[in-house]
């Protein structure tokens, strides 16, 4: 499961998420968004906190059942599973036409710079650009390692 998945799964069930860096704090939303564990989201463990019996009298064993099912997936998600992957697009920066900026392309075995365009692929991992790398029209050629440090553009994703 994925991190996002995971905080609209609790927030759907009442419960809200706070991050800060690694450590995610999961609340419950009735109780005046008290915290009922913290864990760190690159480990497997959870760290239940002390927990007031209050919030047992507004937390029914239905939801607290639904917090553990969900926490329970997303702690058996290997860590590097949890994340999307960022991806990249490569900018050709000295070469613009009259459709705009020009980006590394690819189409089936054919790489190509174009336009930016739909139906295009030309968003990238970075172990997909690593691959169009190591092609053997590239292997020598020192202004693809130049272009992946000066033209690499982190492209927005939804996590």
């Amino acid at each position: 499961m994925k991190l996002s998945e995971y905080k609209n799964k609790l927030s759907k069930c009442g419960f809200s998420t706070v991050q800060r860096n690694e450590v995610i704090q999961v609340r419950f939303k009735e109780f005046k968004d008290k915290p009922i564990c913290s864990f760190n989201i690159k480990l497997s463990a959870m760290r239940l906190l002390p927990m007031s019996a209050d919030i047992f009298y507004l937390m029914n064993a239905h939801q607290l059942y639904t917090f553990l099912a969900i926490t329970k997936e997303f702690l058996d998600t290997p860590i590097d599973k949890r994340y999307l992957e960022i991806h990249y697009c490569l900018r050709l920066k000295c070469f613009n036409s009259d459709n705009g900026p020009q980006y590394l392309t690819t189409a089936g075995d054919k790489v190509f710079v174009c336009a930016w365009r739909c139906g295009l692929k030309q968003t990238f991992t970075l172990a997909e650009l690593e691959n169009i790398r190591n092609r053997p029209q590239f292997k020598s050629v020192v202004w693809f390692d130049e272009l992946m440090k000066s033209g690499l553009e982190e492209v927005d994703s939804d996590d």
